[in-house]
């Protein structure tokens, strides 16, 4: 079975603590692909595939466009997933039990 984990990150705000998830992620399944979908060079992936949006794919809102993008882009991460089981996660998102993995089993 084509198990896979997606992120999608918007701009820098969230990049220590992205980091931080999918090292965490690592530790308990070291192997399992990620994808992040993001609009900026991403340094600390560690073998993770970055897609990158382009600037004209992210619409302009009066308030919190970072967070509506964010949204837009988690509906095209997943419908884009070339996985058979995605799970999303968000960047804050921290994996604390090896028995999270079983959620791909459901």
């Amino acid at each position: 079975m084509n198990n896979g984990v997606v992120y999608v990150n918007v701009g820098q705000r969230d990049n220590r603590v992205l980091e931080a998830s999918m090292s965490i992620l690592r530790t308990y399944q070291p192997n399992i692909p990620i994808t992040v979908y993001s609009d900026i060079d991403l340094p600390f992936l560690d073998g993770a595939e970055n897609i990158k949006f382009k600037s004209f794919e992210r619409i302009s809102y009066p308030t919190r466009e970072e967070n509506r993008n964010s949204s837009l882009f988690r509906l095209k991460a997943l419908y884009e997933s070339e996985y058979e089981n995605t799970c999303y996660l968000d960047n804050d998102i921290f994996i604390v039990n090896k028995g999270f993995f079983q959620g791909f089993d459901i």
